[in-house]
């Protein structure tokens, strides 16, 4: 599960993905000249054994699975992406964790009327 985890993250900050951002986006914010943001962060978690969250990072795992190759993040066909959904599932079950999905950061600034 680790590998599949690692080769979804490192593909994308290798291809110049910033999956920090979220944290920072209040920098963002402030180079742009805006007022600071209100911020939000969430994560969405199911601990249900037919959660849909299972194929999403399998899903995920395919998409990112070209670049990890070429990276030589991972070796082709060295995880079937088929088996996935099963391995989380599998790793969840032994934990005794909900799965939880990549926090998300949202950052926003309303203007009021003038």
């Amino acid at each position: 599960m680790r590998k599949v985890i690692f080769c979804i993250f490192e593909s994308m900050r290798r291809s110049g993905g910033q999956p920090d951002l979220g944290p920072r986006l209040h920098k963002v914010f402030a180079a742009a000249r805006l007022p600071q943001p209100s911020m939000r962060y969430e994560a969405v978690m199911d601990a249900a054994d037919d959660s849909r969250l299972y194929q999403l990072i399998a899903d995920t795992y395919v998409s990112a699975l070209p670049k990890a190759i070429e990276y030589g993040l991972i070796a082709p066909g060295e995880i079937d992406p088929a088996t996935v959904p099963g391995m989380l599932h599998g790793a969840m079950s032994t934990t005794g964790y909900a799965l939880m999905m990549l926090p998300t950061v949202a950052a926003w600034r309303t203007t009021q009327p003038k």
